[in-house]
């Protein structure tokens, strides 16, 4: 879900990611709309493989989409003419990304079936901040910003929670 627009972002097998209208208005007022609910807006194309992770930032500017092939895309979601690729980091995972979380507007988390968890910044190039290396596969994260947590589910039904503290927000 976009956190200001009614908007929905689906990954697709083919390695699509669609974006979909929910139907309610812009103004966060509740009011639903019949005509525009489950309207497709937009496809983007630039992954080869199933999307699992789709995410937007808080802020709703950019939406994050991650694939079976290990591809992490950044997109803009202010163009003009629509959603853009701005950056795209080929080789993010050495196998499929499962999730990916925002910690805030400029950082966020992508978890992948190589049992790792890569912590990004935007605009920081084509490495990860940092990399945690886990013992099974994490398939579900989430980052909090605020109290600066990480929360993992893996794939033997285990939850951790980490500490962010450790590193700078830029």
């Amino acid at each position: 879900w976009h956190p200001t627009k009614c908007l929905l972002a689906v990954g697709r097998m083919d390695g699509a990611v669609d974006l979909y209208s929910t139907g309610h208005d812009d103004n966060n007022n509740n009011n639903y709309n019949s005509d525009s609910s489950g309207r497709r807006l937009h496809r983007l194309h630039h992954h080869s493989s199933p999307v699992r992770a789709v995410a937007f930032t808080p802020d709703g500017q950019i939406l994050l989409t991650g694939s079976d092939e290990g591809m992490l895309c950044v997109w803009d979601m202010n163009r003009k003419n629509g959603p853009a690729l701005v950056h795209h980091v080929v080789l993010a995972h050495k196998s499929w990304i499962l999730d990916v979380s925002p910690v805030d507007k400029r950082r966020f988390v992508t978890s992948g079936a190589d049992q790792q968890i890569h912590v990004w910044s935007l605009g920081q190039g084509y490495a990860p901040l940092h990399t945690f290396h886990c013992d099974s596969i994490p398939w579900t994260i989430y980052a909090n910003g605020n109290n600066e947590r990480l929360v993992t589910g893996t794939d033997h039904g285990c939850l951790q929670m980490s500490s962010l503290d450790p590193w700078q927000k830029k």
